[in-house]
Order: C-alpha cells, then sequence, then structure tokens
C-alpha cells in the first residue's frame, strides 16, 4: 500500500528502520496499522512520530 510506503518513508527519514508492520481494514474502509521499528538513537523516537504524523492519511498515532 502507498500508505506503508509514506510511513517507512517518514521513519527512514531519521534513520530508522521498519521491522514488522501491518495494516488491516475496517468494514468502514479505515486502515489501522500496528509497526515495529528500530532506531539509532532514542532522542529521535519523537521526530519520527511527528514525521509519521504529517502522512496525510495518518489520523491518530498511539505509541505503547
Amino acid at each position: 500500500s502507498d500508505l506503508f510506503s509514506e510511513i517507512e518513508g517518514a521513519v527512514r527519514k531519521y534513520h530508522g528502520h521498519l521491522i514488522e508492520g501491518k495494516l488491516e481494514e475496517d468494514e468502514k474502509g479505515n486502515l489501522s496499522g500496528k509497526f515495529s521499528m528500530e532506531l539509532e538513537k532514542a532522542d529521535d523516537f519523537k521526530k519520527v512520530l511527528k514525521s509519521i504524523r504529517t502522512v496525510p492519511s495518518v489520523i491518530n498515532i498511539q505509541p505503547i
């Protein structure tokens, strides 16, 4: 999916790597996803989240 590529690009912008990712569509056509990522610097986590939020299709992020 293009969305997956956009999210991966947002993570790579700060030299992060997606380890695992899954997008699922509900009956209304909304996508939800879970992603595991690896970052070179833990300090970049907030920057990566901010970067992902700039992807137009992303509405909400919940770090766990």
